[in-house]
């Protein structure tokens, strides 16, 4: 198992069933972009990947790092949180939107959208309903990246992780929590012995 750790420059290709996804990472300290594949359904550009996985040589698209486990960090620099923001991560947050909040509140501005979201009223040309979608959306990304962390503590599935959100929203990590075995009563392809499992 290698590891392999940078910043995530964009995203080529995302399956929005089973999260597979192919990305163009720039590792730590190197000038040239390599890509990753593996079931990445919640990395956004900007991001600070640490990966663990392997190196594979494909007959078409060359060499690159397949994914078998993920950690990410928050981008540290303004800028790089801009590129985060506006990377469809969050609906009506562009380029000109995201580099607004990152002016307003520089380095802190993830703190502030986890912690003040009503902060972004104080963001020029954001309306009540632009901050109420741009929250909505935040706590969503965050809730689906605590279910897939807990996943990967668990052994649960990414395709199984994603079908559990769509079921649950943000409910999802509690219900995983607290009564896995709502998951064989309530979600189609879900068995007894994969909730017993988990639970």
């Amino acid at each position: 198992m290698e590891q392999l750790r940078g910043t995530l420059e964009r995203i080529t290709y995302r399956s929005d069933d089973t999260g597979y996804t192919v990305a163009q990472l720039r590792p730590e300290g190197a000038k040239a972009l390599v890509t990753i594949v593996g079931r990445l359904p919640t990395v956004q550009p900007g991001e600070i990947l640490l990966l663990e996985g392997g190196w594979i040589d494909h007959r078409t698209h060359g060499r690159q790092f397949e994914v078998t486990r993920c950690e990410t960090a928050p981008p540290a620099s303004s800028d790089a949180i801009a590129r985060y923001l506006a990377s469809g991560l969050l609906p009506g947050v562009g380029p000109v939107t995201a580099q607004r909040i990152v002016d307003a509140f520089g380095p802190e501005t993830l703190t502030i959208l986890d912690k003040e979201p009503r902060r972004l009223f104080e963001v020029k040309g954001l309306g009540s309903a632009k901050i109420t979608a741009i929250v909505t959306a935040w706590e969503q990304q965050r809730a689906i990246k605590s279910l897939l962390e807990l996943g990967q503590a668990i052994g649960l599935s990414t395709p199984l992780a994603i079908k559990i959100f769509k079921h649950y929203g943000e409910a999802a990590v509690e219900v995983v929590r607290t009564d896995p075995y709502r998951l064989a009563l309530e979600i189609d392809g879900v068995g007894f012995p994969t909730a017993d499992g988990l639970a």
